[in-house]
């Protein structure tokens, strides 16, 4: 049936913890599902921040582990889509990310509204 592989295909496209930028966010906002986004300064470097912001989300979310050490972050008990974005690029402060008071996490509930 076509709808419903287009319903699993819109509901499935971000898979897992996605690494957002200028290219996706907007995709991420407008995918249909709630978006928890974590806002770390500079996240691939292992900042303690960083570090232990992850692994509050890992407590939250506890993804699976692949015998090739990945990790595997699959459908929530909440329907989320997963990410994590440089909270120090230009515009984010529009919602309420601040380069200043990071990490941080915030909730998106379509793309006209967050908390």
């Amino acid at each position: 049936d076509d709808s419903v592989l287009v319903e699993w295909l819109s509901k499935h496209r971000l898979p897992g913890l996605t690494q957002l930028s200028f290219h996706n966010f907007w995709d991420f906002l407008n995918a249909g599902r709630r978006g928890l986004v974590l806002a770390l300064r500079n996240p691939r470097i292992p900042e303690p921040e960083n570090t232990m912001a992850l692994e509050r989300l890992r407590e939250v979310v506890q993804p699976e582990m692949l015998d090739s050490g990945s990790e595997l972050f699959t459908d929530t008990a909440e329907p989320f889509n997963l990410a994590v974005v440089d909270g120090t690029l230009p515009g984010l402060e529009s919602f309420g990310i601040s380069p200043e008071r990071l990490p941080r996490v915030v909730v998106f509930e379509g793309p006209g509204l967050w908390l």
